[in-house]
């Protein structure tokens, strides 16, 4: 390649690589804007493609640009993972005991692939399930109730939406966050395990396009779950990766621990789940520490891949 065309593709390539760069520093502004909000959810991919554009440059002699690009990365990195550090779960004590939790968006319109859905939840039998629109599995509460006798949700009447199904005893539910779209996008209740009372909290978010609904959400779900007592459990579709700004900033108000690497679990089995997905689907904890965190082997025609979570409570 001769230096004109050099130049000019550097040129061209320095004018890509400024697209990224500005949807990044979008990302960092006031969290009052649909698509800051959805930027913020996709830093880390940003991230990606600012680095490959900055090895790029590097490659055809632009050392300076390539150095801004590796700079934005590393900047966003540090802050990242700051941000994030105060969240992790300590180590479980030698005298804990372990919870299994599962929990899986299974797509209310998924209704083909009930059967399939309830048979992976009997036969990997956790604890406790909670369900995100449940819609597929109302008619087979009855064989499900088999192994989970206890259940909050998917009440003759009402919209199946937001589902717990337990192994053990709940004691009471207290449900908030109920709209047009979707009722009961919040709800808390207890389970006591072997004498342990356990706090649970079930979460089904808005996405962040729907204008400020997901705002006032997260400020009713960090209030009610700020006052539970330890231990607790939440989990649910947040609609929201962990490194985005206002999921942080929900962890820090309700003291909330997360795994150290959390899965991708959108967009399901579309193939791109591993290069490309997003965790926005979470279970976190607070008074104990996640042993394991790890996909369902398959989405079971979710748009979502569920999540099953080991989690170690104090006796």
């Amino acid at each position: 390649m001769n230096s004109k065309l050099l130049s000019e593709f550097a040129g061209a390539l320095t004018l890509v690589f400024l697209i990224p760069a500005g949807l990044m520093l979008a990302s960092f502004a006031p969290q009052d804007n649909a698509l800051v909000v959805i930027l913020g959810s996709l830093r880390l991919h940003l991230c990606a493609i600012i680095f490959g554009l900055g090895l790029v440059l590097l490659l055809v002699g632009r050392l300076a640009r390539a150095l801004v690009g590796f700079g934005i990365v590393l900047a966003v990195a540090v802050h990242t993972a700051l941000a994030l550090a105060p969240s992790l779960t300590p180590p479980a004590p030698a005298d804990a005991r372990t919870v299994t939790v599962m929990s899986f968006n299974i797509l209310a319109e998924n209704t083909q692939n009930g059967d399939a859905i309830a048979d992976f939840i009997l036969s990997a039998g956790p604890d406790i399930v909670f369900v995100q629109e449940a819609r597929p599995l109302r008619r087979l509460l009855d064989r499900l109730a088999t192994v989970y006798p206890y259940r909050i949700g998917c009440d003759a009447g009402r919209s199946c939406d937001s589902m717990l199904l337990s192994r053990h005893r709940l004691a009471g539910a207290e449900f908030y966050m109920s709209d047009t779209r979707a009722a009961r996008r919040l709800y808390t209740t207890s389970v006591t395990i072997d004498g342990q009372r356990i706090a649970l909290a079930g979460i089904h978010l808005t996405k962040a396009e729907y204008g400020n609904s997901q705002a006032a959400e997260y400020r009713i779900a960090a209030e009610q779950i700020a006052a539970l007592t330890d231990p607790v459990i939440v989990a649910g579709d947040f609609n929201t990766a962990p490194w985005a700004p206002r999921f942080i900033d929900f962890l820090a108000a309700t003291g909330l621990g997360r795994a150290l690497i959390e899965p991708a679990t959108w967009p399901g089995d579309s193939g791109l789940l591993d290069a490309l997905g997003l965790p926005i689907d979470h279970i976190l904890v607070r008074g104990g520490a996640i042993e394991s965190l790890e996909n369902l082997p398959s989405s079971f025609g979710s748009n979502h891949r569920g999540l099953i979570a080991r989690i170690a409570v104090p006796q």
